[in-house]
């Protein structure tokens, strides 16, 4: 599987940030939008990883889901820092993006 493959599929989750971040919040919302943009480009190269060891068998799906989870949590640490943003609602939202981008990632792969 390329490497373009997954990171359109990466990148797709944007489309669904907007949606994410508006059903969350009204005010500042624009804040949360470029949070969680800046925690998915972070997420980009180790999900490509983690996907190509996907495809490879060399990780299951449930380990997949257990490595994003993981350094997405880490990750949010670090946009919680830059952003002056509620903790517990960026959290929720970065929930939901998580699991859009893992369910993105595992179906492209399983359709190879």
């Amino acid at each position: 599987m390329p490497k373009q493959d997954i990171e359109k599929v990466i990148d797709k989750v944007d489309d669904e940030i907007v949606g994410i971040a508006k059903d969350f919040v009204k005010r500042r919302r624009e804040a949360y939008e470029t949070a969680l943009k800046s925690l998915k480009e972070k997420m980009k190269e180790d999900t490509v990883r983690y996907a190509e060891l996907l495809e490879d068998k060399k990780i299951s799906a449930e380990d997949f889901d257990l490595l994003i989870k993981g350094r997405a949590a880490q990750l949010k640490i670090e946009v919680l820092e830059q952003a002056s943003i509620s903790k517990t609602k960026f959290n929720m939202m970065s929930d939901q993006m998580v699991l859009v981008l893992i369910r993105g990632v595992i179906s492209l792969v399983i359709a190879l």
